[in-house]
């Protein structure tokens, strides 16, 4: 699993509150081992390099239509033939 934000410190803001789920979610053991799971995230340095072997791609944004316009655009460059 890849994230990706335009904006670096969200990437790092984005890592605690998986944690914190993560933590829970092994607390009520339907996870296993947190540790284990968060080496499975890695964190993009573009979206060309987040999407790398994705088979599932999924946009968080703000509602607003320019801006999921502007995604969608460039997902359409990063991966024309999918």
């Amino acid at each position: 699993m890849a994230l990706y934000d335009e904006a670096p410190y969200a990437l790092e803001a984005a890592l605690p509150p998986i944690v914190d789920n993560l933590a829970a979610v092994t607390e009520a053991e339907i996870f296993g081992d947190v540790e284990v799971i968060l080496l499975r995230i890695r964190l993009g340095k573009s979206l060309s390099d987040a999407i790398v072997g994705a088979d599932y791609v999924q946009k968080n944004v703000i509602k607003d239509l320019g801006v999921k316009r502007a995604i969608f655009r460039n997902l359409d460059i990063e991966i024309p033939d999918r």
